[in-house]
Parts: structure tokens; C-alpha cells; sequence
């Protein structure tokens, strides 16, 4: 398929939302507290949905975002891939990234949308296996692009990645926590990734 119907995950119509624009890759760290914050709140409210242990999934959610709004700032962008990260980046219009926080009370789900679409599937290919098998792990790409040890440190914290790319328009990345599955469970089951293409 070309897209991903997020809304078909919901078990209401209208769930809890928080949005974001980044302005300036100096907001990561602010930004990485308000998702938690968002996620911790609605864990609290629906807490008598869920399972125990998932509190969990507000700091694995804000950890992911922090790897999520790296790649979309710098890796999506070739314009700022080799800079160095701790140099402050005013990012104009068109390199904005869109952050979006969604909870119904049964998944918690964060989306992070880059105007770019330059994030190759096919590049995470021979990583896949060391991702996804449950083998000792084997020789990681460590180097730029290669969506190495940050995917795995990803799949460590959460049970389904989706990308959604439309090539050299836009890439948008979910990270879907299942509040009913414990993050022990999550941790003994099989992870997934999907890809939806243009």
C-alpha cells in the first residue's frame, strides 16, 4: 500500500492529541519532556485500561522522539546530514518538522513528519535480521545512513515502527505502544516495521 490509515487504530473517533512544529533543532529537549509529559498524563488517565508497567511507555516514547527528530533534522535533510549535531540549526519553512502525539486510551502513538522523503527502506536492509531475529547480535552499521544501531535501540522500546514515504516530499515515522500489552510482553514478542510507499 502507498499509505498507513492511522485512524483505523482508534477506538474513538477523537483521541487525545499533541502537536508540535519544530522551529529549531535546539527545542529536542524541551520537546523530549512535553511528549513525555503527554504520555504520562494519559497513561494516568486510562490507567484502568491498560496493563500494569506501562508508565514505561511515556520515556520510551520521548527517547524515541529524540531519535525520530534527529534523522528528520539532520539525516533527512542533505543539506545538514555532516554538521555538527550540537550546533543549533534555525530551520526554515520547508525543512520544518511536524511532531504529532496521539492516545485513545489503549495505544499510545508518536508521529514525526519530515518534508524531505529521502529515507531509503531499502537501506536498513541488512540490518533487518540483527533487528528483528532473537540471535546474538551481529556486526552493526554504526555510520551515517545506514539506520543501524539506532532502529535496534528503537525496536528495544516499542513494538511497531511504521514509515510512510513519499519520495523526495515527505517521510513520516510512528512509533505504536500497545497500553494493554505489558512492556514485558512487548519485549518477548516478535517486533514489526512496516513500510508504506508512494
Amino acid at each position: 500500500k502507498s499509505s498507513f490509515d492511522l485512524n483505523k487504530i482508534f477506538r474513538i473517533n477523537s483521541p487525545d492529541k499533541f502537536e508540535h512544529t519544530i522551529l529549531s533543532s535546539n527545542e529536542r529537549s524541551s520537546l523530549q519532556e512535553k511528549i513525555f509529559d503527554f504520555f504520562t498524563e494519559q497513561i494516568k488517565k486510562h490507567q484502568e485500561n491498560l496493563k500494569a508497567g506501562c508508565t514505561t511507555y511515556a520515556k520510551n516514547l520521548s527517547d524515541i522522539f529524540d531519535e525520530f527528530a534527529m534523522n528528520a533534522i539532520w539525516d533527512a535533510n542533505t543539506k545538514y546530514k555532516d554538521c555538527d549535531r550540537t550546533q543549533v540549526i534555525k530551520l526554515k519553512p520547508s525543512e520544518q518538522v511536524e511532531i504529532s502525539c496521539f492516545s485513545d486510551g489503549y495505544y499510545f502513538i508518536l508521529k514525526v513528519k519530515d518534508p524531505f522523503g529521502t529515507f531509503d527502506d531499502k537501506s536498513i536492509g541488512c540490518n533487518m535480521n540483527n533487528t528483528l531475529a532473537a540471535t546474538e547480535a551481529k556486526e552493526v552499521n554504526h555510520g551515517t545512513g545506514g539506520a543501524g544501531i539506532g532502529l535496534i535501540m528503537t525496536l528495544q522500546k516499542i513494538g511497531t515502527l511504521v514509515f510512510e514515504i513519499d519520495p523526495q516530499k515527505s517521510t513520516t515515522a510512528y512509533a505504536i505502544a500497545e497500553g494493554t500489552q505489558s512492556i514485558r510482553e512487548m519485549q518477548r514478542r516478535k517486533k514489526s516495521i512496516l513500510f508504506f510507499k508512494k
